[in-house]
This record gives structure tokens, C-alpha cells and sequence, in this order.
């Protein structure tokens, strides 16, 4: 397995731009899914009702690459997946199982659903290989944390 990320962009099949509901400055609400397949055709859902930050990016961070509306369904995949060390996937119609995943593994599908849904003026490449490391770097107090709220 390679240190270094490669990007395997997929698809949202639903819900690449997300509905989404305010429900104070930093808590948003899922309220349709949102459905991506990956590159090697898993099929992954973030359910309706789902809370989430979105990208908290740190501020010097955000300064820098600014914020894009392209980021919020990679962002609730990844939130998804951090929260629960899982991926939703659909494996019939109408059925879905939680499928176990790695901090890793989280961290590239956010930066592949960059890939495949972004605009950002700068490419999406470029960036999602910057987010990828920032979160490999940065992203393992946020991973304890949700691992310790789950147990």
C-alpha cells in the first residue's frame, strides 16, 4: 500500500449537491441522502437526518483555499464515516449495511468525492491531494474522538 494518495474519483448518484438544513451556526441537517459510487462500483449512502459541521476547515486554511458549496457531499461522506468508522453501502435495492472502514479509507473517499464534484477555480486534484494530507496529518484527534463516543 503506497504513503502517497492517488486520486480514484467515483460519482454521486444522488445528492451532489445536498438539501440541507440549517439548524444553528455550525450544526447542519441531512435532509435528503446523498449517494456516491466509488471507483470499484460500491454503492455509499449518507441517510436523510444526518447531522453535520460540514468541512470545519481551520481558519488559516479557509483563508487560504477559501470555501465551496462542491465540498459539502464529500464532507458529509467523510463526517459519515469518522463518526461511525463505517460506510453506509447499499447492497440491494432498499437495503444498506455498515461496512467498517479505516481512518485512511475515510480520508480518501473525502478527497475522491473531491474529485469527482469539485469546481474549485484552483483544480480539484490539487486540492484534494492538500485536503487528503491535511487530514492524514490532522484529522486523527477528530477520528479518537468519534472511536471513544462510539464504544
Amino acid at each position: 500500500m503506497s504513503i502517497f494518495y492517488r486520486p480514484r474519483p467515483g460519482r454521486f448518484i444522488c445528492g451532489g449537491t445536498p438539501v440541507l438544513r440549517q439548524l444553528d451556526r455550525e450544526q447542519w441537517e441531512l435532509t435528503e441522502p446523498v449517494c456516491y459510487e466509488t471507483n470499484d462500483g460500491h454503492k455509499l449512502m449518507v441517510p436523510a437526518g444526518f447531522l453535520t459541521d460540514l468541512a470545519s476547515l481551520p481558519p488559516v486554511t479557509e483563508a487560504v483555499l477559501g470555501r465551496s458549496p462542491a465540498w459539502d457531499a464529500p464532507a458529509l461522506l467523510h463526517d459519515y464515516a469518522y463518526r461511525h468508522g463505517a460506510v453506509r453501502e447499499a447492497v440491494a435495492p432498499h437495503y444498506t449495511v455498515e461496512r467498517p472502514v479505516s481512518r485512511k479509507e475515510a480520508d480518501q473517499l473525502f478527497a475522491d468525492a473531491i474529485v469527482s464534484n469539485d469546481t474549485h477555480p484552483t483544480g480539484s486534484v490539487g486540492l484534494a491531494v492538500l485536503m487528503y494530507y491535511a487530514l492524514r496529518w490532522f484529522g486523527g484527534g477528530q477520528w479518537a474522538k468519534a472511536r471513544r463516543a462510539a464504544a
